[in-house]
């Protein structure tokens, strides 16, 4: 995986995929993307819907489908919310591009930073 940036979980449950981002997923506004919760690293990952039904994306639980927002923004669902643990409006995220995949994963700064020292 290949790391983009950082990006502050923002009020409204939204995140904002950063523009290098989404040239490499070439998504643009009105895509429906699938938002998959990663248990073993505590990360959301977010694929188009065309790319879930095309790939086997591992074991992780489904939890729903949202539309990509012009101005790259993704709500995430509340569900994922209380999965993760997040914060609005004081927790940063890290975004990963998975090139295997074509899909973006979210880990909260923390969390990355684990991964890279475990």
């Amino acid at each position: 995986m290949r790391l983009i940036g950082t990006t502050k979980y923002q009020r409204g449950k939204r995140v904002k995929i950063l523009a290098e981002t989404e040239s490499l997923t070439k998504w643009s506004g009105g895509d429906i993307l699938v938002q998959l919760y990663d248990g073993e690293r505590n990360a959301v990952v977010l694929v188009k819907r065309e790319e879930y039904e095309q790939r086997s994306i591992g074991r992780m639980k489904l939890i729903g489908m949202t539309r990509y927002q012009r101005g790259g923004r993704v709500r995430i669902l509340a569900e994922i919310q209380s999965l993760t643990g997040w914060k609005e409006g004081s927790d940063f995220l890290v975004q990963l591009y998975d090139e295997e995949r074509n899909a973006v994963v979210l880990v909260k700064r923390e969390e990355y930073e684990r991964w890279r020292s475990g």
